[in-house]
């Protein structure tokens, strides 16, 4: 399940932080005209911010069956808190 936090530059400590709490994540995709391939061979010096901004602030949670109510509130509750604390 793929959120984007409001508050940037938090993303890779909170996404360490939950991983510290057994809840795997991961960020979300990076930006193609980011990619040092695709600007060097293409040129691409215009800017995204929009997408710029979802690649850095965006993350997956865990999602899928297996995942039951009271592991659904204990990542939500961690998210929450995690980015509180992150947020000071």
């Amino acid at each position: 399940f793929g959120i984007v936090l409001k508050k940037q530059n938090i993303r890779d400590a909170l996404i360490d932080l939950l991983l510290s709490e057994g809840i795997e994540t991961r960020p979300f995709f990076y930006p193609l005209h980011m990619q040092p391939l695709l600007n060097d061979k293409f040129e691409y010096d215009n800017k995204l911010p929009i997408t710029e901004y979802l690649g850095l602030n965006g993350l997956y949670l865990p999602l899928g069956q297996h995942i039951k109510p009271p592991v659904q509130k204990k990542i939500v509750s961690k998210l929450v808190s995690g980015v509180e604390d992150l947020s000071r």
